[in-house]
C-alpha cells in the first residue's frame, strides 16, 4: 500500500511539474505572439496548429488502450502479450503516418490551403510546408508515447511525464526564441519537432533497463489487435470529441465572429484551462495505479484512488474557479499587455462548463484507465457534436460568444450523470459513500498537516 501511494505522489508531483511548464510557456508565449506577431498572423497559426491536432486521433486510440493492457498484462506476468501490444501499436502509427503524409501531400498540392482555411496573412507555401510540420510532430509525439507503457507498468509513470514536460519546455523555449529573433515560421517549426525525436531515441535506450523490448515483425499479434481494436476505436471518441470542442469551436469562432474574437477566446479559454490542467494532474496521476489495480484485483483500492480523485479534484475546481472570478480580469490585462481586451462573462461561462466537466472527468478514469471506457466514449463524439450544431445555429442568428460557450453544457451535464453512476459501479460503491468521503478525507489531511505542524513547534 505504501509503494502504491507513494507512485500516485510522485504522479501528481511530476504532473504539477507540468502544469508549471506549461503555465511558463503560456505565460510568456502568448504575449510574444501578440508583440512580434499581427493579430491576423497568429490567428493563422492557431487555424493551422487546430487543423494539424486532428491528426493526434489517427492512431484510433491505439496508443491509450495499449498503455492500459500493457500495464494489466504486466501486473499478471505476461510478457510475451506485452512485447505484441507494443509492436502492433509501432505498426499501425507507421501505416497511418504513412497514408496521412501522402494524403495531406495531395491536399496542399491540389488546395489553396491559405483559401481553403480562410487564413488571413501567412502564403499558400508558408502554410503548406508549416502545415505537413505540423503533422509530423504530431506522429513522432505517438510514436515516443508508445514506451511510456513500460514507465507505467513498473511504477515508474511520473519519469515518463518528466520527460514528455522537459519536451514541452523545450518546444516552447524554441517558440519563444523564433519570435523574439523573427526567424521564420517554417524554420520554426522544424526545430520544433527536434525535442519529440531526441525524446524518442532516449526512451528506447532508457526503457530496456525495465523491459528488454525491440521492434520485430514476428512479434504482430493480429489475434491481440483484434481484441483491442473495440477499445482502441471507442478511445478515438475522446481525442474526436475534444477537436470537435476545441479546434472545432475555434473554427467556429473564426467564420462567425473574425480573427479578433477568436483571440479573444482562445486566450480567455487558455486562461481558465488553469482548472483544467489541475485536474488533469489528478486523474493522471491516479491513472497507472488504478489500471495496476485492476490487473490485480484490488476493488478496495479502486475505490480509495476513485474518492480521492473525487474529492481533490471537486474541491481544487471549486477554489480557483472562484479566485479567477476575483482576480481573473486583473491576471488576464497583465498577462495580454492589454492588447486584448477582457470579457468577464465569457470567463464566467467557461469556469461554470469546467465545473461540470470536473464533476465527469474525475470519475471517466475509473473507466478509461480499465479500458471500460466505450459507451462513454460515443456519448461524447454524440454530445460534442449535438454542441456543435447549438453552437453553429446560435452564432448564425446571435452574435454573443458566451452562448456558444454554454453550448457545451450540452456534453458536461449529460456525462456527469452516466459516468458518475458507471464509475461507481466500476469501484462498487454509492453515491453516499461517495459524498461522505469528503468528510474523511478532510479530516485525514487536517489531522496530517495538524501532525506536520506540531513537529515544527
Amino acid at each position: 500500500m505504501k509503494l502504491k501511494l507513494s507512485a500516485v505522489k510522485k504522479n501528481l508531483i511530476a504532473n504539477f511539474f507540468g502544469i508549471g511548464v506549461q503555465l511558463f510557456t503560456q505565460i510568456i508565449i502568448i504575449p510574444l505572439y501578440l508583440i512580434f506577431w499581427d493579430i491576423d498572423t497568429y490567428s493563422d497559426w492557431i487555424i493551422l496548429t487546430a487543423i494539424s491536432s486532428f491528426f493526434a486521433m489517427s492512431d484510433i486510440g491505439l496508443n491509450s488502450v495499449t498503455i492500459n493492457q500493457f500495464v494489466m498484462q504486466y501486473a499478471e506476468g505476461d510478457r510475451k502479450e506485452c512485447s505484441s501490444l507494443l509492436t502492433n501499436n509501432y505498426l499501425l502509427i507507421l501505416i497511418i503516418f504513412i497514408l496521412a503524409i501522402l494524403g495531406s501531400s495531395f491536399y496542399i498540392f491540389f488546395v489553396d490551403i491559405s483559401k481553403n482555411l480562410g487564413l488571413h496573412a501567412i502564403t499558400r507555401q508558408t502554410a503548406s510546408v508549416v502545415f505537413l510540420l505540423l503533422v509530423s510532430h504530431i506522429f513522432i509525439g505517438m510514436t515516443s508515447a508508445v514506451l511510456d507503457a513500460i514507465y507505467r507498468a513498473v511504477s515508474l509513470n511520473h519519469k515518463a511525464v518528466y520527460i514528455g514536460n522537459i519536451v514541452r519546455l523545450v518546444e516552447g523555449l524554441i517558440i519563444m526564441i523564433s519570435l523574439i529573433f523573427h526567424i521564420s515560421m517554417i524554420t520554426m517549426v522544424i526545430f520544433y519537432l527536434l525535442p519529440r525525436i531526441f525524446s524518442f531515441v532516449f526512451k528506447l535506450v532508457d526503457t530496456k533497463k525495465h523491459f528488454d523490448y525491440s521492434f520485430q515483425f514476428k512479434d504482430v499479434n493480429w489475434k491481440l489487435f483484434k481484441k483491442v481494436l473495440l477499445p482502441s476505436l471507442t478511445f478515438m471518441s475522446f481525442p474526436l470529441g475534444n477537436a470537435m470542442i476545441f479546434q472545432g469551436f475555434s473554427l467556429i469562432v473564426n467564420k462567425y465572429f473574425g480573427a479578433e474574437i477568436l483571440v479573444l477566446y482562445n486566450t480567455t479559454r487558455t486562461l481558465t484551462s488553469f482548472l483544467t490542467q489541475i485536474l488533469g494532474a489528478i486523474l493522471h496521476s491516479v491513472w497507472p495505479e488504478f489500471s495496476l489495480s485492476y490487473g490485480k484485483k484490488d476493488i478496495k483500492r479502486m475505490r480509495e484512488l476513485h474518492r480521492k480523485a473525487f474529492v481533490v479534484g471537486t474541491s481544487t475546481a471549486f477554489l480557483i474557479s472562484i479566485f479567477l472570478l476575483i482576480f481573473g480580469k486583473y491576471i488576464y490585462s497583465l498577462w495580454t499587455q492589454g492588447k486584448v481586451e477582457f470579457n468577464f462573462y465569457l470567463m464566467l461561462a467557461f469556469l461554470i462548463v469546467l465545473i461540470f466537466r470536473n464533476i465527469w472527468s474525475t470519475s471517466s478514469v475509473a473507466l478509461m484507465s480499465t479500458n471500460k471506457h466505450s459507451k462513454m466514449g460515443l456519448l461524447y463524439v454524440l454530445f460534442s457534436f449535438l454542441s456543435i450544431c447549438a453552437a453553429i445555429i446560435l452564432a448564425t442568428y446571435y452574435s454573443s460568444i458566451t452562448l456558444n460557450v454554454y453550448c457545451l453544457l450540452i456534453i458536461e451535464i449529460s456525462l456527469c450523470i452516466y459516468t458518475l453512476k458507471r464509475a461507481l459501479e466500476l469501484t462498487e460503491d454509492n453515491m453516499g459513500g461517495l459524498l461522505n468521503s469528503f468528510q474523511y478525507i478532510y479530516i485525514d489531511y487536517k489531522n496530517i498537516i495538524k501532525k506536520k505542524w506540531l513537529k515544527t513547534i
